[in-house]
């Protein structure tokens, strides 16, 4: 058997979907089922967008990565010349408008099985968002909201046999807009076991605090991919109202890669008065410096506007017993 995974970006970049999709890659060829990935040859690593060579690659004879040519290389569309697969299964990682529509209207032709990992993005395109940092911003949410109901749905109706939902908020939301109950069955999130074992030794920990420059227990947390849609704003607000009630000792921890709303963050913390409580970390690649800091953080805070309590960033926060603050997952906190 051989399973096709289409997913818009993949390493060398980083974030959730490619982990999901990397644990599942493995998992699949330990049931001796053969893999094949596909993704766009153009990626942004450490704020660069870098062209890769499209190609076909082999590894360990079970595993092939089609490197496609993505149409639109200066922006993120993510609208590829897909290539044709011999594979039994299609499954697409992933939501966003252009790609998943782009994506059904050409595996449709290959009469094959397609399930859909949305990922929670479907579910927060539908949603009602108001809040915005723009105009433009504010525009681009409409037309993406319209888009998918107009057309990205209907091409879920007709031409996917299964979509995989996170969580049961998330299977709501798709049976509000016409999706077949039995098509959506939901798979949740989860991290390995071994982050639940993971116990640091004092000496790390004191390393890692004081290479941060932060005191066990004085800090809160976020890790996140820094865009609009993360609400840390709200964060922000949050912790200045706290300032101003006289609790002025919390500092608030920023780790992940900008995605454009970081200048925002920062700015809005200065108009409030506290930028000298947000710290921003950067993009954090081992695990065992994520998991220590929330181990030792007062709380893990993501307000985001959907799914946010069952993200692998909250799950990974939970394996270290941190509290968690997360919005109300289907009335978004920007209404109010």
């Amino acid at each position: 058997m051989k399973v096709a995974i289409y997913v818009s970006r993949f390493l060398p970049a980083t974030g959730g979907i490619i982990f999901h999709v990397t644990y599942l890659v493995n998992d699949l060829i330990r049931q001796g089922v053969n893999v094949e990935i596909h993704t766009g040859n153009v990626i942004t690593l450490n704020k660069k967008r870098i062209m890769l060579k499209r190609s076909h690659i082999e590894v360990l004879g079970k595993i092939g990565i089609v490197i496609e040519r993505d149409l639109l290389p200066i922006f993120p569309l993510h609208i590829r010349a897909f290539e044709k697969s011999d594979a039994d299964v299609l499954n697409i990682h992933g939501y966003a408008e252009l790609f998943t529509s782009n994506l059904l209207l050409t595996l449709r032709r290959l009469k094959k099985p397609i399930i859909l990992t949305s990922h929670g993005a479907l579910q927060t395109t539908l949603l009602d968002i108001y809040y915005t940092n723009s105009i433009f911003q504010t525009g681009t949410m409409i037309a993406k909201r319209a888009f998918a109901k107009s057309i990205t749905l209907n091409l879920l109706r007709r031409y996917v046999d299964t979509i995989i939902a996170s969580s049961d908020e998330e299977k709501s939301m798709l049976l509000l807009h016409g999706l077949n109950a039995e098509r959506v069955i939901i798979i949740k999130n989860f991290v390995p076991d071994q982050y639940f074992a993971y116990k640091p030794d004092d000496d790390y920990i004191s390393r890692i605090l004081e290479q941060y420059a932060v005191e066990p227990y004085n800090y809160v947390i976020t890790v996140s991919r820094i865009d609009y849609n993360k609400g840390l704003h709200q964060v922000v607000k949050a912790l200045a109202c706290l300032y101003k009630s006289g609790v002025r000792k919390i500092k608030y921890l920023i780790v992940g890669p900008d995605e454009g709303a970081l200048n925002f963050i920062l700015s809005l913390s200065d108009k409030l008065g506290i930028r000298h409580s947000v710290v921003y970390l950067g993009k954090i690649t081992d695990k065992k410096i994520i998991l220590a800091l929330n181990r030792f953080s007062l709380a893990f805070v993501y307000p985001l506007y959907a799914g946010a309590a069952h993200s692998l960033a909250v799950i990974e926060a939970m394996s270290q017993r941190t509290p968690i603050i997360v919005s109300n997952t289907l009335n978004s906190i920007c209404k109010h």
